[in-house]
């Protein structure tokens, strides 16, 4: 078991460090201070999570600010790189906000290059160049070459939609997932599981306006619409717009 403890507690005992996961899920400050010499270590937890949960967004605020305290001008930029790649082209106002108020801490020429990439609205995803420190992107860039050397030696098999969505979840890679899978449902209109797996994509990506996009497109091909009704209106209440 690894005991290396190295977040500060916020509190006159200085002698105390307790584990990240405990402040993490315990606290919602979004400026943890690592003890010293464990700096190294809270970004790769920080990280890590990112890694594995791209939609926390707490967590990536966490490690965008470790890293402009600890002035680390190239994984500040791969860790806002990370958090326009999961917001997905959504939360422009307020990532805007943030990129401004890192602008001091970051390299002039990656504030252009990630300034760039935010003034450039048909940007997605997917389509951001490789950033070295980025932890979702190289997932982006390493799955791609995978998928191209796998799909050469399977004589041009035809794959089912729903396995090759999750495989680019699980590398959090949202778009292309949603693009399989909003042409799978019209072209297998009685394949429940892949409506359900569509219809989880919109509602955590607030995408209200594709929802309502598709759920025209399929009409009479709906094989929940009480879901699909449930899943707008749940998306209108959180904020997303169409």
């Amino acid at each position: 078991m690894r005991d290396t403890f190295f977040i500060e507690p916020n509190n006159t005992r200085t002698g105390l460090v307790y584990d990240p996961a405990f402040q993490v899920s315990r606290k919602l400050g979004l400026r943890l201070k690592p003890a010293i010499g464990h700096e190294a270590e809270l970004a790769d937890y920080l990280s890590a999570l990112v890694s594995t949960n791209s939609q926390n967004l707490t967590v990536h605020i966490q490690r965008i600010c470790l890293y402009f305290d600890l002035r680390q001008a190239e994984l500040l930029y791969a860790a806002l790189i990370d958090l326009w790649i999961a917001f997905n082209g959504r939360g422009r106002d307020f990532f805007h906000i943030l990129l401004l108020a890192t602008k001091e801490r970051l390299k002039e020429s990656d504030f252009e290059k990630i300034h760039a990439i935010y003034m450039n609205t048909e940007l997605r995803a997917h389509k951001i160049p490789s950033v070295k420190m980025s932890v979702l992107n190289q997932g982006l860039s390493g799955y791609s070459e995978l998928v191209s050397l796998v799909d050469n030696k399977v004589d041009e098999q035809q794959r089912d939609p729903l396995v090759e969505a999750l495989e680019y979840l699980e590398y959090s890679q949202v778009e292309q997932a949603l693009s399989v899978l909003e042409v799978a449902v019209l072209e297998n209109p009685t394949r429940d599981d892949l409506q359900k797996q569509l219809l989880e994509i919109y509602v955590s990506t607030l995408d209200l306006y594709g929802l309502n996009v598709m759920e025209q497109k399929l009409k009479s091909n709906l094989l929940h619409p009480a879901e699909w009704e449930g899943a707008a209106k749940k998306i209108f209440e959180i904020g997303g717009q169409e």
